[in-house]
């Protein structure tokens, strides 16, 4: 009943990424798992989530944190149907937090929290992800006007859902919850892409 070390374990070595995504219209991102997939059928999922992969090392200049973006930001592109050309400057991600799912074998898995410069409209999930994904749930309307207001939006989310959540975004949650309650004001800038328009500003 002891968890083994990563350089010990024998299991998998992938490196797991999750992202949450709020978009311009002030929209939360959740997939929906396919009834086929290996983990979490037909619950609801983060907005982009997987595994690391090779390709998220370009550009990341040997930065583990950049790395980690990079591989969240490409998962949700990939499952959202986003361009690597059309999401280019228009979205900005921070990690949140870091855990080993027992349920995976320890697998180590990182979470970001994002904001994209695009509607949720524009999000459509592709046929090469069906496999994985029912749908895109993009209908949940979040007040992101306060840390409190959206705390209390989040908790009833969770209330009415109760039951349909994978394990992936139940954990994403409870971190989400104490990043809110240590950096209110960063939150509150990150979901209302005050951070995003920033760093756009200084590249200009």
């Amino acid at each position: 009943m002891t968890l083994k070390t990563l350089d010990e374990s024998e299991c998998s070595n992938h490196i797991g990424t999750a992202t949450l995504v709020f978009t311009k219209d002030k929209k939360m991102i959740i997939t929906v798992q396919s009834p086929k997939s290996a983990q979490n059928a037909k619950k609801f999922a983060p907005s982009g989530s997987g595994s690391a992969d090779i390709i998220d090392l370009i550009n990341s200049e040997g930065n583990f944190f950049k790395f980690l973006i990079n591989s969240m930001e490409r998962e949700f592109r990939e499952e959202c149907g986003i361009s690597n050309k059309k999401i280019k400057g228009k979205i900005f991600t921070v990690l949140i937090g870091y855990c080993r799912l027992l349920e995976r074998g320890g697998k180590p898995e990182f979470f970001g929290l994002s904001y994209i410069d695009l509607e949720s409209k524009e999000l459509k999930l592709q046929m090469k992800e069906k496999k994985y994904i029912s749908y895109i749930k993009k209908d949940i309307a979040i007040n992101v006007s306060s840390p409190n207001k959206f705390l209390s939006d989040i908790e009833r989310f969770v209330r009415e859902n109760d039951g349909e959540l994978s394990i992936q975004l139940k954990i994403y949650i409870e971190f989400l919850k104490k990043f809110i309650k240590k950096h209110p004001d960063e939150f509150i800038k990150i979901v209302n892409g005050d951070y995003l328009k920033e760093m756009f500003s200084k590249i200009n």
